[in-house]
C-alpha cells in the first residue's frame, strides 16, 4: 500500500516500485523506498543494493563456510547505502588487483619472447631439459591466443 500511494503521489515511477515490492519482506521494501525517496540510491544502484541486502539476508555478511545468518540487524536507509558502498569498495579493489595481475603477467610473458629469441638462453634450457613449454602458454608467446 505504502508503494501504490507513492506511486500515486508521484513520487516515484512503477518500475521502481515494482522493483521494491519483489524484495523478500516489508522491512527491506520500507528501507529500499526510503532511499529511493531521499534519493540516496537510484536506478541500477537501488537494483544493485536491492539485490545485496537479499544476498545479505540469506548468507551473512561475509564469505565465511559454515552456519548461515537467518536472522539479521534492523535495516535502514543508512546502513542499506553502507553496505553498497562496501561492495562497491570491494569490487573496485578487485579490479585493481585483476589490473595489476594482468600487466605483471604481460611483463613476464614479453621477457620470456625476449629470452627465447636468445640462443645461449635456449642451450641453457636444452641443458638442463627445460625446453619445452605448456602448450596455453607456447600459443600466448607466438601470439596466437
Amino acid at each position: 500500500h505504502r508503494l501504490l500511494r507513492a506511486v500515486e503521489a508521484g513520487q516515484m515511477p512503477v518500475s521502481i516500485a515494482v522493483m521494491i515490492s519483489q524484495a523478500q519482506d516489508n522491512e527491506i521494501q520500507s528501507v529500499l523506498q526510503q532511499a529511493y525517496e531521499e534519493r540516496l540510491l537510484r536506478g541500477q544502484k537501488l537494483l544493485a543494493a536491492k539485490k545485496l541486502i537479499e544476498q545479505r539476508r540469506r548468507r551473512g555478511k561475509g564469505y565465511k563456510t559454515g552456519p548461515r545468518r537467518t536472522d539479521g540487524a534492523p535495516l535502514s536507509s543508512n546502513a542499506l547505502l553502507r553496505a553498497y558502498r562496501q561492495d562497491v569498495d570491494r569490487k573496485r579493489v578487485l579490479i585493481r588487483k585483476s589490473n595489476s595481475t594482468k600487466a605483471r603477467l604481460i611483463f613476464i610473458l614479453e621477457a620470456l619472447r625476449k629470452l627465447l629469441v636468445e640462443p645461449e638462453f635456449l642451450t641453457i634450457l636444452e641443458d638442463e631439459r627445460l625446453d619445452t613449454l605448456p602448450k596455453n602458454l607456447a600459443l600466448r608467446l607466438h601470439g596466437q591466443a
